[in-house]
């Protein structure tokens, strides 16, 4: 009988310096590094002024008690007597450095000895370099290569429960993880100075977020710099040493199948994990499910602004239900009898509805320029606080030459197209003329050809072939269509700006660059719908025009060998609209690869800057510092979100927050007097730290928010049932379910029931899903409230996994129509000032 397969020990290099030069997963035997050495980083000992030191490499700051000498230095190790241990000796101190691996782990410890018995040293600072194999620049024409050999690093610098997780951009398996061991802590990360410049010796472009290090004290560096804390309370140290006396540190490295295996190392290690549902962004009112696990008695410490509703224990820890009483940032705290505590930061909106109605007021009413005379009159334009880009000061970015300031780019033109998108699903009048005089004033008159329909990028030579352009201007015509199709309150018909967005892709098509059609373009899911709206209004040879360039875009796009690419070297922007591409054309693999790739990409850590946001780092003007929740994050949400309600990803609670925070991170960039921020940075080294100072290309962010957000129950028989964006009652000992969605995402709701792994969906055109019952029997009921004002009737869409036999309407048999596979749409009859529906289904057993 042959023995079962015993773990291997990690692929490892140590230099002579004692650093990690090489470090791979031992189960691929020509697989490439994690981290990184001179070949994977050449900045690596370069002498560049950008230079990185290699992976585990030690920086100190120390003071010498008394007579206020100080030394600032990255450590020099040589090799000792034994295998895999170094040693510094310095006027001050002796420093050991041992790096030993077995198959469960790789344990780097370090040992500081303050050698002079006459006085006290206080180390001020103590960090750990830790580079990782995430130089993307040469390999922008070999995407596989990029994808299957490259890495993101996920950081959180939580103490004693922090750590850094460096996973391939495919997601493939497994992940490598870095944690601090036998009371180490992370207190503080940075990128190394240098490394997020816009000009950085070496880099091509911004195929680069930069290396980071991560601080083990950083009470120096913080006071030395005039920073704060990362969140409210943050415990950050120094260390004192008599003569004589020594200090120990200690990290542990090993491999994980995935990011949500952290969880079972780090409990292993007696660490408290805390995390939320729905995200770590949201509104006040909505109900938080907070969870922590770990040993000992868990108590969650007061805090002002946060209900407590309910208190249950689990089998490993507590759960809370929550909620806020006023919007901003909040840590909240727990702690156990063992003296061990985690953290985990929100950020907290007002109303949704009322947050996306300012957000719309704000840019029309303060971001269109009125000029009259001026070549950009009538544009939307970037707003900014206090300069952007090179232009100083508060106020409207203009300027026809740049990249931003002239309203085309992702700059005006995507605030546009979310302000459009908002009065698709909340109406108001004003706002919808000032849209119309918009595309009058500016779009036809300047940023597009009107005869030709040429959309002109005039920052670029008066270029034409940018398909993102196109894709912008397209989405705005078809919102617009859908407020004429609804409201009848646009001055063209519906069918105009049908037509308008129908010939701006035909356009894009014709003249769009190569490299555009075998990537994905941002928003691009919208192409379906309007390919759909036309068969809807009988446009037979519109919709087939359009369905042949859209299936030739398809022979294209997977052609490639990895279509995830852009117009830059790497770019996560066009994954949302490959996903949409790869199920419309059941193209199962690319679905699967996809997936993977956006869950990669976005990460999970117990703080709302990074809980579901895809990493990026440009876009933001004068630096490359990460700018989390980038318009990326809530775009690809909605793929991901396509995914679950087609089965092709199963639902988890983490896949779900995951999704939800990239959504309602989007919201969090709203400020009370409706200005938004493009993205939010954390890195105090950066000058956009905190929220970005201009509105940019925020409106992309809310458009993909809107495009995205529905209720979804997760229900099941045995544990708790989640609510994202509702409530969840269960009745008959939990057979029967009663959802209520929040109001301003009522349009659209799903479940997952958990014992068949069945979704189901419902979306409306119009008006809101005030409660739906469901049950494990083959009924189910729901109450609509209809949208005032409508023109046209109020439609439901039902997408479930059995047969509609019978729908009633107030209890009146009501013809539906089966529309695809497991999809029907039902026509409710409504009565002027009628209040409320009742709606039926009965399904085949």
């Amino acid at each position: 009988m042959n023995n079962p397969a015993q773990p291997q020990s990690p692929r490892i290099e140590i230099n002579s310096r004692g650093e990690i030069a090489f470090l791979a997963d031992p189960t691929t035997p020509n697989g490439s590094s994690y981290v990184a050495g001179p070949s994977e980083l050449p900045l690596i000992d370069s002498g560049e002024s950008n230079q990185v030191n290699g992976y585990t490499a030690v920086f100190i700051a120390y003071k010498v008690m008394g007579n206020d000498a100080s030394y600032r230095d990255w450590i020099s190790f040589q090799p000792a007597g034994m295998e895999g241990e170094f040693i510094h000796e310095g006027e001050h101190l002796r420093i050991v450095k041992q790096i030993k691996s077995d198959r469960e782990r790789i344990t780097v410890s370090i040992e500081i000895l303050h050698k002079v018995e006459v006085s006290e040293i206080e180390i001020e600072e103590l960090a750990l370099s830790l580079p990782v194999n995430n130089d993307y620049s040469p390999w922008r024409f070999n995407q596989r290569y990029l994808y299957d050999h490259k890495v993101y690093e996920h950081l959180y610098p939580g103490g004693t429960n922090g750590y850094q997780l460096v996973e391939k951009l495919n997601g493939a398996s497994p992940v490598l993880y870095c944690i601090p061991l036998a009371g180490t802590r992370f207190e503080h990360a940075s990128r190394y100075p240098g490394t997020i410049d816009l000009v950085r010796p070496g880099i091509k472009n911004h195929s680069w977020p930069g290396s980071s290090y991560l601080f083990l004290h950083a009470k120096g560096y913080l006071t030395r710099n005039g920073f704060k804390p990362l969140w409210e309370n943050q415990e950050i140290t120094s260390a004192v040493l008599a003569g004589g006396q020594s200090a120990s540190y200690q990290i542990g490295l090993g491999f994980i199948p995935n990011k949500e295996a952290i969880r079972e190392i780090m409990l292993d290690n007696r660490e408290i994990l805390m995390a939320a549902l729905p995200a770590l962004s949201g509104p006040a009112a909505m109900r938080f499910e907070l969870s922590a696990v770990g040993t000992g008695e868990l108590t969650l410490t007061d805090h002002p602004m946060v209900e407590v509703y309910k208190e249950e224990s689990t089998a490993d820890g507590k759960t809370w239900s929550i909620s806020f009483l006023e919007a901003g940032t909040h840590t909240l705290r727990v702690v156990n009898d063992n003296g061990k505590s985690a953290q985990i930061v929100f950020r907290i909106t007002e109303d949704l509805e009322g947050l996306l109605e300012i957000r719309a007021s704000f840019i029309m009413d303060k971001q269109v320029l009125q000029q009259d005379g001026h070549v950009l009159n009538g544009a939307i334009l970037p707003y900014t606080i206090n300069g952007f880009d090179d232009m100083a000061g508060e106020g409207l970015y203009v300027k026809e030459e740049s990249i931003w300031g002239n309203g085309s780019y992702e700059g005006g033109i995507t605030d546009a197209i979310f302000a459009a998108e908002k009065n698709v699903r909340f109406p108001n009048e004003r706002q919808i003329r000032q849209l119309e005089d918009y595309i009058d004033r500016y779009v036809r008159r300047y940023l597009q050809n009107p005869e030709t329909n040429e959309v002109i990028w005039w920052c670029d030579g008066f270029s034409t072939t940018r398909a993102y352009n196109y894709m912008h201007v397209a989405n705005l015509y078809y919102s617009m269509y859908q407020i004429g199709k609804l409201y009848e309150l646009t001055r063209k018909a519906s069918a105009e700006y049908l037509k308008l967005a129908y010939e701006t892709l035909i356009k894009m098509y014709e003249v769009s660059r190569p490299l555009d059609l075998i990537a994905g373009l941002m928003g691009g899911q919208r192409i379906f719908e309007i390919m759909n709206a036309l068969g809807r209004e009988d446009w037979a040879e519109p919709f087939y025009t359009l369905m042949m360039k859209v299936r030739q875009q398809g022979s294209l796009l997977f052609q490639g060998d990895v279509p995830y690419g852009s117009e830059c070297a790497y770019d996560n922007t066009g994954y949302e609209c490959v996903a949409y591409f790869s199920h419309f054309f059941n193209e199962a693999t690319c679905s699967r690869e996809i997936v993977d790739v956006m869950l990669a990409a976005r990460g999970n850590q117990p703080i709302w800057w990074w809980n579901g946001s895809d990493i990026r780092w440009w876009d933001a003007g004068v630096d490359f510092a990460e700018t989390c929740h980038h318009y990326t994050s809530s775009l690809n949400s909605t793929a991901l979100m396509l995914h679950i309600r087609q089965g092709t990803l199963q639902p988890t609670p983490a896949i779900l927050s995951a999704i939800y925070g990239g959504l309602l991170g989007a919201a969090a960039k709203i400020h009370p007097d409706g200005r938004a921020s493009m993205s939010y940075c954390w890195q105090q080294e950066s000058s956009n730290y905190g929220d970005h100072t201009c509105t940019g290309d925020a409106g992309l962010s809310l458009f993909g928010m809107l495009l995205g957000l529905r209720s979804f129950a997760y229900l099941q028989s045995d544990a708790q049932n989640i609510g994202f964006l509702c409530e969840i009652e269960g009745l008959d000992s939990k057979t029967v379910w009663v959802i209520t969605p929040y109001q301003a995402v009522g349009r659209n709701v799903s479940w997952y029931c958990g014992w068949n792994s069945k979704i189901c969906d419902l979306d409306l055109n119009a008006g809101f899903i005030r409660q739906v019952k469901i049950s494990h029997s083959n009924k189910l009921q729901m109450l609509i409230v209809p949208m005032t004002g409508l023109k046209c009737g109020t439609e439901l869409t039902l997408r479930l996994p059995k047969r509609v036999k019978q729908v009633l309407v107030d209890g009146l048999s009501t013809r539906f129509a089966n529309v695809s596979d497991k999809e029907w749409r039902v026509t409710l009859p409504t009565e002027e000032n009628q209040r409320e529906i009742c709606v039926e289904i009965e399904m085949d057993e």
